[in-house]
C-alpha cells in the first residue's frame, strides 16, 4: 500500500511541474483566470472520467474497468510526453511576450526552430 501511496505522490508532484510550465506561460494579469479555469477542467475532469469508469464497471467488472481506464492513462501520458519535453526543456535566454521564466523561453525557442506553436 505505501508503494501505491508514493507512486500517486509522484504523479501529483509531475503536475506541479506542469503548472510552473502553465504559469510561465501565462501572462501575469491573466494568471488567476488561467489557473482558476484549469483548476475547474481538472476537477471536472475527474469526476466525468469516474462516472465513465463506473459505468464501465457497471458492464464489466471493477478489474476490466481499472485495467481499462490505467491503460488508457499510460497512452495518454506516453503521447504527451514529446510535447511536453520540448516545452519543458530549459533553454537560453530568448525572453518571451507571454510569460516569463525557462518554460516560457523554451517555448520561445521551440518556436524559433520553426514549430508552429
Amino acid at each position: 500500500m505505501c508503494v501505491l501511496v508514493a507512486v500517486g505522490s509522484f504523479g501529483y508532484s509531475a503536475s506541479l511541474a506542469q503548472q510552473e510550465v502553465l504559469v510561465d506561460l501565462t501572462p501575469a494579469e491573466l494568471r488567476g483566470q488561467v489557473l482558476g479555469l484549469e483548476s475547474a477542467l481538472r476537477g471536472t475532469t475527474f469526476g466525468v472520467v469516474a462516472i465513465l469508469a463506473g459505468a464501465l464497471a457497471d458492464l464489466t467488472s471493477a478489474a476490466p474497468a481499472m485495467t481499462a481506464f490505467a491503460a488508457a492513462s499510460l497512452v495518454v501520458s506516453a503521447i504527451l510526453t514529446g510535447p511536453l519535453s520540448r516545452v519543458m526543456r530549459p533553454a537560453g535566454s530568448i525572453g518571451s511576450h507571454h510569460g516569463s521564466g525557462p518554460a516560457a523561453e523554451s517555448l520561445e525557442t521551440v518556436r524559433a526552430a520553426g514549430d508552429p506553436g
